[in-house]
């Protein structure tokens, strides 16, 4: 039987996204969050997470976005001139290739970050990265590998969807897609499996879910099919669905925008959280209970 995995990531991000997370944890549909230990709103999302010690949370490791933990003299290859992160996977991927990034400086910030938890005694159920960049970067993964064995966190999102695509389309019911998503996720797959032979011991979900269609506006009709055939695929394993709720799209105001960018998710982080709290989500979840995990399972 499969076991499913429902995750949000960006915790700590923004108010709205905060809201949303809580929200949808409270209502029993949620299984676990990763915490942005570099957003705006980290601070309130790690004391709800504090007083909520039931509830998994793992580190979403941000070397993209934002302001870094770090003081930026001390990470110099990871950011621009006004000392943020460069705010584009496109350029931090270029600097990467042409053998600017410093695993040594990332390892520093990741351990901040990581740290930002346990000092206040919140215990990491696993580690995942913005935009994946912690399999898609080597001296990411390399830094991965230094706090897996300084931590013991021994457990890794690792990206493998693209085989369930075809036991959905048994059930007649395909998953949607562009071209573009799904050739993210051939790449993605590729460097998730060249990672993972790097870091020895670890524990990751067998499939993940929701990269393809991540930012695609569906009707709540279309995710509530997905949902349920997803508990009725025929997999001896777990799989993670990743989502990015948001409350609203508050998020995505100017002063954000100036330190995150742009957010191609806009609406659909919206619609993912309307999703995860409407009744028959709910209902979905609780009549399948046994075979709802978290990272605290695998």
């Amino acid at each position: 039987m499969v076991k499913v995995l429902l995750q949000a990531d960006d915790f700590g991000l923004h108010g709205s996204i905060n809201r949303a997370v809580i929200d949808a944890a409270r209502q029993g549909v949620l299984t676990g969050a990763s915490l942005m230990a570099n957003g705006p709103a980290a601070s309130e999302a790690i004391t709800w997470l504090r007083d909520n010690p039931s509830f998994p949370a793992g580190v979403h490791l941000n070397i993209l976005r934002g302001r870094p933990l770090s003081d930026p003299h001390e990470i110099p290859t990871l950011v621009d001139g006004r000392g943020l992160f460069l705010n584009s996977a496109r350029s931090l991927w270029a600097r990467s290739v042409a053998g600017g990034l410093d695993a040594g400086q990332i390892y520093k910030e990741y351990r901040r970050q990581v740290l930002s938890m346990i000092d206040n005694d919140i215990v990491p159920t696993h580690l995942d990265g913005e935009k994946h960049t912690h399999i898609v970067l080597p001296q990411a993964a390399t830094a991965v590998e230094r706090l897996i064995e300084e931590f013991g966190i021994r457990k890794v999102r690792c990206v493998r969807e693209r085989p369930l695509y075809r036991l959905f389309r048994e059930k007649g019911v395909p998953v949607p897609c562009d071209m573009k998503q799904y050739g993210k996720l051939i790449v993605l797959e590729y460097l998730s499996g060249r990672a993972g032979k790097r870091w020895t011991g670890i524990a990751a979900p067998d499939y993940s879910f929701g990269i393809g269609i991540s930012g695609l506006r569906m009707t709540h009709g279309t995710r509530r099919e997905l949902l349920k055939t997803l508990f009725e695929l025929p997999v001896q394993g777990t799989v993670e669905w990743i989502f990015h709720p948001a409350y609203d799209t508050e998020f995505d105001e100017p002063r954000n925008r100036a330190l995150y960018g742009p957010s191609f998710l806009r609406e659909a982080r919206v619609d993912e959280y309307r999703f995860l709290v409407s009744e028959d989500t709910i209902r979905t979840v609780s009549e399948h209970e046994k075979a709802v995990i978290s990272y605290r399972d695998i």
